[in-house]
């Protein structure tokens, strides 16, 4: 056993991401700090942390302090998609372990979907059918036997925590596999962002448009940096006419407020469009600013909108929107 130890330390230039983890009572009151070390840190201390406890207290080195990172990332933002920019996904990594692994969502994932997901893992060596598992409890209910590696739960329950196992079918028998779990997301506001190539993870109005979101309520970016042209289309766009590409079901959008927004040369104020599959219900939007506006807000479907104190200027040369 070793008593007092630091968490960390790092001896070049690097920025550390610390979330979901629970560390030893015996880990000493030391925040990561940086080593004696020749080349130059022009950024300076870049430690974040978010959902971090210690079994017998919390030091207060470690509080969330995620908002504080470049691009003011939320815990949901921070996937291996992210940390890689799209270079890289574990996920595609070959079936070298005797057992299923790298599940998807990731085991303790606290933001699923409640319209659903799709498990994702990869197969043990060897596997010729996967068992899957599913349920509630601590010990889920066989669901299928199948050869893919996906399975979709349908509709879930907001804020019920779910755990699934994947056993493996070989020709030497079974292989279980490993237990998960995931909760699934108790916000019942919900934004879809969808449809324009600006709206990416780490740049464009997608990043802006969150910092105005207050936490509780869940920001889904379906885009991804997807469809349409690169032109700033509106500094509120929810647009639910687009699937996103892993073709899973588009959430409704309910319960959501924007206010104080300022924006200044997009093409539209608001451009809302609303399915009557995935209706839009309670969106208010209300002391907000849009300045430069180049042509009329696009607002269609099934949307229950309550605008207040809105001021949309229009660009230089064009009518008033």
């Amino acid at each position: 056993m070793i008593l007092d130890f630091a968490l960390g330390r790092n001896h070049h230039d690097a920025q550390f991401y610390v979330l979901d983890s629970t560390f030893s009572k015996n880990m000493a009151d030391k925040a990561i700090y940086p080593a004696v070390a020749t080349d130059p840190r022009p950024f300076g201390d870049r430690y974040y942390y978010a959902n971090d406890h210690r079994a017998g207290g919390d030091f207060a080195w470690f509080a969330d302090n995620l908002p504080t990172a470049e691009g003011s990332p939320r815990d949901e933002d921070v996937t291996a998609a992210w940390t890689f920019g799209g270079r890289w996904d574990p996920a595609t990594l070959p079936s070298v372990l005797p057992f299923a692994a790298l599940p998807q969502p990731e085991n303790g994932w606290r933001f699923v979907d409640p319209s659903g997901v799709t498990l994702h893992w990869t197969a043990g060596r060897n596997a010729r059918k996967h068992r899957v598992h599913f349920g509630k409890g601590e010990s889920p209910e066989l669901r299928a036997e199948q050869s893919a590696t996906t399975w979709a739960t349908g509709p879930l329950q907001p804020g019920a925590t779910y755990c699934w196992r994947i056993d493996e079918i070989t020709p030497s028998g079974i292989v279980p596999g490993p237990f998960w779990s995931f909760r699934v997301d108790p916000r019942t506001a919900r934004i879809a962002l969808a449809g324009d190539s600006t709206v990416t993870e780490k740049s464009g109005w997608g990043r802006g448009f969150k910092a105005h979101v207050n936490e509780n309520a869940a920001l889904l970016n379906l885009a991804l940096g997807g469809r349409s042209g690169n032109v700033k289309l509106a500094p509120i766009e929810i647009d639910l006419r687009y699937d996103n590409e892993s073709g899973t079901a588009l959430p409704s959008v309910r319960n959501v407020v924007v206010e104080r927004m300022q924006s200044a040369h997009s093409r539209h104020a608001l451009y809302l469009r609303g399915l009557e599959a995935a209706p839009m219900r309670g969106i208010v939007i209300r002391d907000c600013a849009f300045r430069g506006v180049a042509e009329p807000s696009v607002i269609e479907g099934a949307i229950d909108l309550t605008l207040t104190r809105l001021t949309v200027e229009a660009a230089k040369g064009e009518d008033q929107p």
